[in-house]
């Protein structure tokens, strides 16, 4: 089948590498969905009400305290991962030493402590999350990434607090852990959901086409465990979940049409992830991708129905 627009997973890879090393550590892409999963947030416990006063210019500082932390994990994690990435991912900052390891602790320290100031400027409560989300991050990437699927989860959790994170603004400004009840927000809930299957879902994507090297330096990871047919039977089920449970927001919590409308790119990319699930490498890295813009699909369609509820 051609490409309509062009582009191969291996050309997007090949303007990536031009990027200079202290970018491409960050994942600009990654922590840009991390900062919109803040403002979904936010939409999906006040509405099109997130806009009047300062909430989105709380929300947003919220967001951007997010995305640091995020930034901060991925430096952590490549400087865990150096020896593992000279195999898997030869091309990353580090191993390729386009960026030094000094100068990567000392950029991972600034950004975590800018991402705690930040934070604490919009509430005690978002400081505690983010401090604890950190410790979860640096334990994870210390200890329990070599534990086959804990690893997954802990960072499916992780990315998907993004939206808890946004949700986590009160409009009342009161602090002192008022804003914890929007965490129980249908709409939140559904959408922390959605992102989180998704996640674990591309993670373990990702550790497939990582096996090589996981293998080589004994990392028990999931697809290390029960094998290349085991780990994409259980993508398959993961992906093939979330497709039939995606139109129950508007079955049955009373989500807008314009959810099931947006709704259908996302339903699209998961039904093409399930015929790229061959096990090949080129096959996997676009599997991975389009898993990604489904859960950017899936967050737009989440918010935009919060704001129209038509």
């Amino acid at each position: 089948m051609s490409n309509p627009s062009g582009l191969s997973a291996k050309s997007v890879s090949e303007a990536i590498l031009l990027l200079p090393g202290w970018i491409r550590i960050l994942r600009p892409t990654n922590l840009s969905m991390v900062f919109t999963g803040c403002i979904v947030g936010g939409f999906l416990v006040h509405g099109a009400y997130l806009v009047s006063g300062d909430l989105l210019i709380r929300t947003s500082i919220a967001g951007l305290a997010a995305a640091m932390l995020a930034a901060s994990g991925n430096i952590v994690n490549d400087l865990f991962d150096i020896s593992v990435d000279q195999i898997n991912r030869a091309d990353r900052a580090l191993p390729s030493g386009t960026l030094s390891i000094r100068t990567a602790r000392i950029l991972g320290g600034s950004l975590t402590l800018i991402a705690f100031g930040t934070a604490l400027l919009v509430s005690p409560t978002h400081f505690i999350v983010a401090f604890v989300l950190w410790c979860l991050l640096f334990l994870y990437n210390w200890q329990l990434k070599t534990v086959p699927f804990l690893g997954n989860v802990i960072v499916g959790f992780l990315v998907a607090g993004s939206i808890s994170y946004g949700a986590l603004i009160d409009s009342t400004a009161a602090g002192g852990g008022a804003e914890l009840k929007n965490l129980l927000n249908t709409n939140v809930l559904v959408a922390f959901g959605f992102a989180f299957f998704l996640t674990v879902t591309r993670e373990l994507v990702k550790d497939i086409a990582d096996i090589g090297g996981d293998r080589a330096y004994d990392i028990h990871t999931l697809p290390v465990r029960i094998g290349l047919p085991g780990s994409l039977s259980l993508i398959r089920v993961l992906v093939s979940g979330v497709l039939a449970l995606s139109p129950l927001p508007y079955l049955i919590w009373g989500f807008s049409g314009l959810y099931l409308v947006t709704l259908l790119p996302v339903m699209a990319l998961l039904v093409r992830v399930l015929m790229l699930l061959s096990g090949s490498s080129s096959d996997l890295i676009l599997a991975g991708s389009h898993l990604k813009w489904a859960m950017a699909f899936g967050l737009f369609s989440l918010g935009a129905s919060s704001i129209w509820p038509v």
